[in-house]
This record gives structure tokens, C-alpha cells and sequence, in this order.
């Protein structure tokens, strides 16, 4: 994937940035000393961890309504079930949502960059081998092999639909 999604922490980085350099562009410059400009990114820092969870958990919300979701659905798909997961890619773990439908398992993400993006998509024919590895996580292999392994919300529904459907 080209787009590799903002993670939180880079985030908080850069609107804590923000929060410093404002503050001292709008005053002035003659009269700043290094305690100022300390005292600025103390602020900035505070302000910034609520700015930066609050931007994502709204994030988090549009996307679990399934506004601006276009999941390219056909006349005779239908959506069974929608649960908020993360797909864990390599080191990264990138949030979304994981829906089933009749025909599809797909994952869109939730995360800055990956937002209303399909991260995956399979046929329910394409999936070879689905489990539980954990309470809450969801291994899917595919034909090919690859797997793909995802935190859910309501892991054991989501498996037991998706058995249903599968068979």
C-alpha cells in the first residue's frame, strides 16, 4: 500500500508542533526568551492530547455509522454484519471496519490516510481457513495463502456468521 496510515503517536507530534509554533508567531519576537518559548510547548504539549484523541475517536464514530462508506455493494449483496477491528499489517496495526456481507468479507479503514479505503476484500469463496487465534482476534487465510489477522469487537459473532455463510 502506497498511503501508510498516520499512527496516533505522529500525529500528537505534529499538532503538538503546531500548538508551540502558533503561539510564538503570534507574538512578538523581540520579546520572547527561551522561557516562553518553553513555556509554549508545555502548553502545546497538554493541549495536544485531547485535541489528537478526540480527532480520532470522531474518526472512529463516522466511520461505525457507516457515513461515507461506499462498499460498492451489487443488487443482490447484502450486508450481515459491520464491527468495529483493527487489521494488524507487519508491525502496524491500522483501525476500521470489517464488514460481512453475503458474498464479501472486506475491511475499510478508519485510520487519517486509510480513511473510507478498502485495506481488503474477499469472496467468500476465496477464504480457505477462518479461526479464533484469540478471544478477540480473527485469523482469515485465503487461497493464496496469505493471512490476515484482525482484532475484533465481537470476534465469536463475527466467526459464527462467517462460518454460516462460508459453508
Amino acid at each position: 500500500m502506497k498511503n501508510r496510515p498516520v499512527n496516533r503517536i505522529t500525529f500528537y507530534i505534529v499538532w503538538t508542533l503546531v500548538f508551540t509554533v502558533i503561539p510564538i508567531f503570534s507574538s512578538r519576537t523581540e520579546k520572547l526568551s527561551f522561557v516562553d518559548i518553553l513555556i509554549a510547548f508545555i502548553l502545546s504539549v497538554i493541549i495536544s492530547i485531547p485535541v489528537t484523541n478526540n480527532f480520532f475517536k470522531m474518526l472512529d464514530r463516522q466511520a461505525l455509522k457507516g457515513e461515507n462508506t461506499n462498499l460498492d455493494l451489487s443488487a443482490e449483496e447484502k450486508l450481515v454484519l459491520k464491527a468495529s477491528a483493527s487489521l494488524k499489517r507487519n508491525m502496524i496495526s491500522l483501525g476500521g471496519v470489517l464488514f460481512l456481507t453475503n458474498k464479501h468479507v472486506q475491511f475499510v479503514g478508519t485510520e487519517f490516510f486509510s480513511r473510507n479505503k478498502k485495506l481488503f476484500s474477499l469472496t467468500l469463496n476465496q477464504i480457505a481457513e477462518c479461526e479464533l487465534v484469540k478471544e478477540n482476534r480473527i485469523m482469515i487465510k485465503d487461497n493464496s495463502g496469505q493471512k490476515h489477522t484482525l482484532a475484533v469487537d465481537g470476534a465469536s459473532d463475527f466467526l459464527s456468521e462467517l462460518k454460516k455463510l462460508n459453508k
